[in-house]
């Protein structure tokens, strides 16, 4: 017969066991909704940042963060001048480097400020902060449903070898494992 000491020590040890199963992974998840270049920027630095430390980050891009992950010179072929799909493609930035245009004259003129300066100190700017990401094999996922209502195409996005379109339901798989989990 089993002492109350052992059947103790068993539940202990089944209660360990249950709670070892459910921790959390060695994990970043970033739900990147902002197109605004500060938010961008930062979104990187903390993934970079974030890299060192934890065994993967995963970034899920929505809305207008997608423009950042456009290539710069993709242009439609057909410009329907009805078409909503046409505004998003004309109206929203291409690519890391064309997201200035989105903001408002004011804001314009502080990320001007804020890339010289970087630029100057040798800090790494946007897209050099993306191409680190990628060294880094940092895991992006792109809004599947973001991507069909702005009628994006799988070839307008940068060549980035952990770039993966997904559902909203990806990034909550990733988010409820995670140690850590940011919206920006």
């Amino acid at each position: 017969m089993e002492s109350d000491y052992e059947n103790r020590l068993k539940a202990l040890e089944d209660q360990v066991k249950i709670i070892s199963e459910n921790a959390p992974e060695d994990k970043l998840s970033i739900m990147i909704y902002s197109g605004d270049y500060d938010k961008l920027l930062f979104s990187f630095i903390i993934a970079t940042g974030a890299a060192a430390m934890y065994d993967k980050v995963f970034l899920f891009f929505s809305m207008w963060a997608i423009s950042a992950l456009r290539k710069s010179n993709v242009i439609k072929n057909e410009l329907n001048q009805e078409s909503i799909s046409t505004l998003f493609d004309v109206t929203l930035p291409k690519g890391c480097d064309d997201l200035l245009g989105y903001h408002s004259t004011i804001n314009q003129m502080h990320i001007n400020l804020m890339k010289e300066s970087m630029k100057n100190k040798n800090m790494l700017s946007l897209c050099d902060l993306m191409k680190k990401a990628q060294e880094m094999g940092i895991e992006i996922a792109i809004c599947q449903m973001c991507m069909d209502m702005m009628d994006f195409k799988q070839e307008d996005l940068i060549d980035y070898p952990n770039l993966k379109i997904a559902g909203i339901a990806k990034f909550l798989q990733e988010a409820s494992t995670s140690k850590v989990t940011l919206f920006i």
